[in-house]
């Protein structure tokens, strides 16, 4: 694997580098093609699944990523790092799920299903413009499942969640209909150290641009802080700078203020 970059580059997808229908610019696809030129590479740091990002990037020339919050990690053709959920931790948490009349999804790298429909999973996808899974409830007894995805509206129980199982999952809460749900260590965060650790690039600079919660955990491990002005005010309060908005030429701008293009 090439190790001369001269810098990396994450980008979240929701709110940042796509727009409101959850697709990239052709400005932000020249832009990505342009860092690459420079020998600077752009990765994908994202709660979304390989099979959801390599759909809505197709046409650009982005092929890197951590996806599914850290558990699926791909550097052009190669696979860095995935790791299956145990069988007996997910049916634990479709015991709680079932118990709090909650539903559910489960993602590998090439596709998913849901345990069942709810308002909460009809609302998710429509706000990622994305079509509803098939049903599945044993979906995961034959798959390698890489992420959950925990669908509920009741923020107030998902302290629930977190105090009787939280010894074997992390929670984010990265919608108000939807928690991602992976095995406890595993985030943005970790997925990103471990691929500058394999990729050896730990000396050269690292820069990320999101707008949400969930991207606190990746803030955490580069450099060079980016916030969209659309993003979160606990985001922002985080971030290095604060670019205009996904919709306003963020990328552009933020890319711009440190002499990257």
């Amino acid at each position: 694997m090439t190790k001369d970059y001269q810098a990396l580059v994450f980008f979240d997808l929701d709110g940042t580098l796509l727009n409101e229908h959850s697709e990239i610019s052709q400005e932000n696809i020249t832009l990505i093609k342009q860092l690459k030129e420079r020998n600077i590479l752009p990765l994908v740091a994202s709660g979304r699944a390989p099979f959801e990002i390599e759909k809505i990037l197709e046409n650009s020339e982005l092929h890197s990523y951590v996806s599914l919050n850290g558990q699926y990690v791909k550097v052009e053709d190669e696979i860095i790092y995935q790791q299956g959920i145990e069988k007996e931790q997910i049916e634990a948490l479709i015991a709680l799920i079932l118990e709090l009349n909650h539903s559910l999804a489960f993602y590998t790298n090439t596709e998913n299903a849901l345990l069942r429909v709810d308002e909460s999973a009809r609302l998710l996808y429509e706000l990622d413009n994305a079509p509803l899974p098939k049903i599945d409830a044993t979906f995961y007894l034959e798959n390698n499942v890489l992420m959950l995805y925990l669908f509920t509206q009741d923020q107030h129980l998902d302290q629930v969640y977190q105090e009787k199982l939280g010894q074997q999952f992390s929670f984010f809460r990265d919608s108000p209909y939807s928690m991602a749900v992976v095995p406890k260590g595993i985030s943005k965060k970790a997925g990103i150290q471990g691929l500058i650790q394999h990729m050896g690039t730990g000396e050269i600079p690292s820069y990320a641009f999101g707008d949400g919660g969930n991207d606190v955990a990746m803030f955490e491990a580069v450099d060079v802080k980016i916030a969209m002005e659309n993003g979160t005010d606990e985001l922002k309060a985080l971030a290095d700078f604060v670019t205009t908005s996904n919709l306003e030429h963020g990328i552009l701008n933020g890319l711009k203020e440190y002499n990257l293009l």
